[in-house]
Formats: C-alpha cells, structure tokens, sequence
C-alpha cells in the first residue's frame, strides 16, 4: 500500500521528489492528480511511497 508523500504542481517537480525520495532509499511513485482536469506536463501530479516508509520521508523533506 502506497500513501501520498507531497502534491506537486507539475510533473517535473513530481519527478524531481520521487529523485530526492529514491535518493534516500525510498521507492515511490508519481501518478497524475485524481481529481485533476488538465492533463499532461502542466497537471498536478502526486508521489506515492510505501506505508512504513513515511518516517523516512519525513526526514528527507525536514531536512530540504
């Protein structure tokens, strides 16, 4: 089960969390928005990491 570690406004700064999240050992995922319109480049985008993993993301986002 994944859970939603950061909401980002665009898909590169998702995939720029997911970087700085893989970089600390942790496995995540970025999925467009549920509840977003747009599409593409520009849609919100969410980062998922694994339940039991939150700790460690907590860290990583205290520390940036």
């Amino acid at each position: 089960m994944y859970i939603v570690a950061r909401i980002t406004p665009n898909k590169k700064t998702a995939q720029m969390w997911r970087e700085l999240f893989e970089a600390g050992g942790v496995p995540a995922m970025t999925w467009p928005h549920p509840q977003e319109r747009r599409r593409g480049e520009a849609a919100r985008y969410v980062v998922l990491v694994p339940l039991g993993k939150d700790h460690v993301v907590e860290e990583a986002l205290r520390n940036t």
